[in-house]
């Protein structure tokens, strides 16, 4: 599958349609307050899910999650929208970033690590995909500068901690995944992981394809060499991911149409997730976005929102089409909550950084 067939664009836009019909029946209000609440919750509490079910939505998601596990056994053209250039702690303010590069200079020793991960729709019974960059000194233990790229590869897959994206509790299918190894040659990936091989909890197809997408894409991404082929070897000789896919198979990334469809709308890529920033120093945040419209507000803590005052198109082969970025002025020592939000309220991505 290189290129979306007209019944794939059909089937997103059918996507687009219903999403936005859900959307429209929630008071913005009440989103923004739940991503808030959300955001500033200490990892491992449980919070109360909100669930709106609509049968259109639920239909289409299984539809393009069943597209999107074709597309990963399918092979795919080696551009790396995944791979990006992004220095987090040792970049000075106001430094250029690369929010989705093409390119997969990611691989490079030192630059901060492009992570894919799970989290929890605020008002459906999904869980959506997202992304962030982790410099390797936020990493506990630390990475080292000098590390190798299956080093790499393996801390990038064993962050973040359970519970801290997904819902701050609300479990996913790799909250007890642990990275056994990792082989990198000229033409595959290889993982091993334990914790992945039985489905206890009950996941449905969906949540499984996506976790599955979340591994191969921040594995690819990391190396930065384009659509290299992942599979896996699991602990105690297991021969399924979540009893549904086979190790021994080589699995590539979605189409970038079926990724849009899946991600988060905002992805917050700069200040990482975690990271801790210099004080004294203006704030550089950068990221992509699904709003075409390219209006985006911002706040840091309670402060009042301000409009993101500069934006263009994403790079070549982005997954979002939308790049954005801004400057915050210095803050005081501490922790602090970033949020990032459209003009209507209804999506809304947040992020936590340290200022010392």
């Amino acid at each position: 599958m290189n290129a979306p067939t007209d019944d794939l664009r059909d089937l997103e836009d059918s996507l687009r349609a219903a999403l936005r019909a859900d959307a429209d029946a929630i008071t913005p209000g009440d989103r923004l307050g739940e991503v808030r609440a959300a955001a500033m919750r200490q990892p491992g509490q449980t919070r109360r899910a909100r669930w709106l079910t609509v049968l259109a939505v639920a239909a289409a998601v299984v539809l393009v999650s069943t597209l999107a596990m074709a597309s990963l056994r399918a092979g795919k053209p080696a551009v790396d929208p995944a791979a990006s250039a992004v220095t987090l702690s040792s970049a000075p303010a106001g430094s250029k970033t690369s929010a989705g590069a093409a390119t997969g200079a990611s691989e490079a020793t030192g630059a901060a690590l492009p992570v894919y991960y799970l989290t929890k729709d605020p008002f459906r019974d999904l869980l959506r995909l997202d992304r962030t960059f982790v410099a390797p000194g936020d990493l506990e233990p630390p990475l080292a500068a000098d590390a190798s790229v299956t080093e790499r590869i393996a801390a990038a897959l064993a962050w973040p901690e359970p519970g801290v994206h997904a819902g701050e509790g609300i479990p996913t299918p790799t909250a007890d995944m642990t990275v056994t190894g990792v082989d990198v040659s000229s033409d595959l990936i290889t993982i091993g992981l334990g914790g992945v091989s039985g489905n206890e909890s009950g996941w449905d197809e969906t949540t499984t394809s996506r976790a599955l997408q979340q591994i191969v894409l921040t594995a690819q991404a990391v190396l930065g060499r384009g659509d290299i082929p992942v599979t896996f070897e699991l602990a105690d000789g297991a021969t399924e991911l979540w009893g549904r896919y086979a190790a021994t198979e080589r699995y590539h990334r979605p189409s970038t149409p079926l990724v849009e469809a899946m991600a988060d709308p905002i992805w917050i890529d700069r200040p990482g997730y975690g990271q801790t920033v210099p004080a004294g120093s203006p704030l550089t945040v950068s990221g992509l976005t699904a709003e075409t419209s390219g209006r985006l507000f911002w706040q840091v803590d309670d402060q009042p929102w301000q409009e993101v005052a500069t934006g263009g198109p994403a790079p070549d082969g982005a997954f979002l089409p939308v790049a954005y970025s801004f400057a915050v002025p210095a803050l005081p020592s501490g922790p602090h909550t970033l949020q990032v939000r459209t003009a209507d309220e209804r999506d809304v991505s947040s992020t936590r950084f340290v200022v010392e």
